[in-house]
């Protein structure tokens, strides 16, 4: 592809090719990924707005989810509130490469917007989610966690979550699918025990 050798290039002259490229909506959507990857070779932290301008409105979800995909890759902080917008997208696809980036990212902004996809309709949004305030470990999250312990039975979420809880309050109790169910249940019941006597203090 065009788009892929002129990023290997890292030729910055190639930039405007490239940024044609990413925000052409009429471009074939894999063209455009490799145009944002590429992009980003070339132009490194330059390339953040353009990115932040393609999520934002790519007409395409698989680009929005690239876009912001390389904004995790790049730990751009400025690019925050954009991937905060995209957690309320109405691709799933979307939302959980916001989740993924903001993991990356870690700044501690993204707390409340994060909590608030710990509901979400899609497990993968809500186990990625549980991941990121895992990095983050603020206090905020407990609540948020402690209901989707009590909200989800996907493995993946539930491991995420009592990780998370565990890093924020220094209790290790982590859950894990490849623990005997009885094993399982018990450290689910512990952390709402847990919670039953220290809501007051979140």
């Amino acid at each position: 592809l065009a788009a892929e050798a002129l990023g290997n290039r890292r030729d910055r002259g190639a930039a405007g090719a490239l940024r044609k490229i990413v925000h052409d909506e009429t471009e074939d959507a894999a063209v455009r990924k490799k145009a944002i990857e590429s992009l980003y070779l070339v132009l490194r932290s330059a390339a953040v707005p353009d990115l932040v301008k393609v999520l934002g409105n790519a007409g395409d979800e698989s680009v929005m989810a690239a876009a912001a995909a390389t904004l995790g890759d790049a730990k751009a902080p400025q690019a925050v509130d954009a991937l905060l917008t995209g957690l309320e997208d109405f691709s799933a696809r979307v939302r959980l490469s916001c989740a993924v980036a903001l993991g990356k990212i870690g700044s501690r902004k993204a707390v409340n917007g994060l909590v608030g996809v710990l509901d979400d309709e899609s497990d993968a949004v809500r186990a990625e989610a549980a991941k990121a305030l895992e990095v983050l470990g603020s206090r905020k999250a407990v609540p948020g966690l402690i209901a989707l312990l009590e909200d989800s039975e996907d493995d993946t979420s539930l491991t995420n979550a009592t990780r998370a809880l565990s890093k924020i309050t220094g209790r290790k109790l982590v859950y894990s699918p490849d623990d005997p169910p009885k094993k399982r249940r018990e450290v689910l019941e512990a952390w709402k025990k847990w919670w039953a006597e220290h809501e007051k203090e979140y």
